[in-house]
């Protein structure tokens, strides 16, 4: 396949190895999260278990990428060459870069301008309430609080750690063998979703041990987190190898790990926000197949 080669340097994996591959790395990603004996009585959110659990995933992340290195072949292997396949260089690097995170943020609309409306009112009461606030402007009480929050391990984990590692085992790596091996799109982008959506399904553990929710309401829980993870991993793999970047499925994970699923009760009940939410899901459909049809980023996975 012509658009997965580059100079003298090509993917090669059969459909045997892929598929194996796309079902082996994400077991065992999950299950290192879980090879620390105080991982399941102690939460995930505390520091320590957070500092394990990073450097576990870590571990499976480069050893995912050293097994995609191993299905590179060519006369010149390079460095260079195995970050261009895992979308790690500077090719229109802006550009595909910033569509990614512009339909996202077209995607979130309503969201959007609800926490805008939220940030708002929190600066008034803040400033009402707090003497000292009253004469800071509105951008510093916001810095102040962004960055009181910005750098605790739980935001390194939803912000860095998690979107990183997981974008690159889910997405630059079993994608492109998915591709290489079976020349489907559909494939290359629905199975490594499918794997990142069902892989969520170790929070029911955390549900139901150390939250102490009843099973079935776990259970309801983790199936609804999957569903919307499978669309969000479809999202963004079509985004890797539409653009052949990386860094922006990475950073569009952040982004949602930070809005979190959107407060649809809060939304639907102002008809301002269920417009601007409506207008934003429907914009976002119309542009994602008008942008991969109509832009090029000259992609080593894109004809």
């Amino acid at each position: 396949v012509s658009t997965q080669s580059t100079g003298t340097m090509k993917l090669e994996c059969g459909p045997f190895w892929s598929v194996g591959l796309s079902v082996f790395l994400p077991i065992l990603y999950v299950f290192s999260l879980y090879v620390w004996k105080d991982s399941v009585t102690v939460s995930r959110d505390h520091p320590s278990q957070i500092k394990k659990r990073t450097i576990s995933v870590s571990v499976v992340t480069l050893f995912s990428i050293w097994c995609f290195s191993t299905f590179l072949v060519g006369e010149e292997l390079s460095d260079s060459g195995l970050f261009l396949f895992l979308g790690l260089h500077t090719r229109n690097f802006i550009f595909a870069n910033l569509l990614p995170i512009f339909l996202s943020m077209v995607l979130f609309l309503g969201p959007l301008i609800l926490l805008y409306q939220e940030t708002v009112e929190w600066i008034e009461t803040e400033k009402k309430i707090n003497p000292k606030s009253r004469s800071a402007s509105s951008l510093s009480l916001w810095s102040k609080n962004f960055l009181k929050y910005a750098f605790t391990p739980i935001s390194l984990r939803n912000f860095v750690v998690g979107p990183v590692t997981e974008e690159v085992v889910f997405r630059a790596v079993l994608s492109p063998l998915l591709l290489k091996s079976t020349d489907s799109y559909l494939l290359a982008i629905f199975l490594p979703s499918v794997l990142f959506g069902v892989a969520h399904g170790h929070h029911v553990v955390e549900h139901y041990i150390k939250d102490k929710l009843p099973l079935s309401v776990a259970v309801q829980r983790v199936l609804f987190q999957t569903f919307y993870t499978c669309l969000f991993g479809g999202f963004c793999a079509l985004m890797f190898l539409k653009t052949g970047h990386i860094t922006g499925p990475i950073v569009i994970h952040s982004f949602c790990n930070f809005m979190g699923f959107p407060q649809f009760d809060v939304l639907f009940d102002d008809k301002f926000l269920k417009s601007a939410t409506f207008l934003g899901l429907i914009c976002f459909t119309v542009l994602v197949p008008l942008m991969c049809e109509l832009v090029s980023f000259d992609s080593v996975y894109w004809s």
